[in-house]
């Protein structure tokens, strides 16, 4: 929650505590998140696990190389969806 507190409080949006985004809670659960949201703009912030399992799944799509998979601490995953899907994803480094 702390993490993304300044960029809701700028922009005058609230933020949600989501069970499915704790440590724990697989990658699946992201994927779930990306349907549930789709056609709306979404910051998540979530655990390096679920990132690591994120990731392995860009990857067994065909959406990023392996050697495009990063995980740096405070870095960000820049997901592009359509109908719920995931169609195309782009990682920026941490500032």
């Amino acid at each position: 929650m702390q993490t993304v507190e300044p960029v809701a409080t700028a922009r005058k949006l609230p933020v949600e505590s989501r069970k499915d985004l704790e440590e724990g809670s697989g990658g699946e659960s992201i994927l779930r998140l990306v349907q549930e949201f789709k056609g709306r703009n979404v910051v998540a912030c979530t655990h390096g696990d679920l990132v690591e399992e994120l990731v392995e799944k860009l990857i067994q799509k065909g959406l990023i190389s392996r050697s495009q998979a990063k995980m740096e601490k405070g870095s960000t995953w820049v997901l592009e969806e359509t109908a719920g899907k995931i169609t195309g994803a782009r990682y920026l480094a941490a500032p």
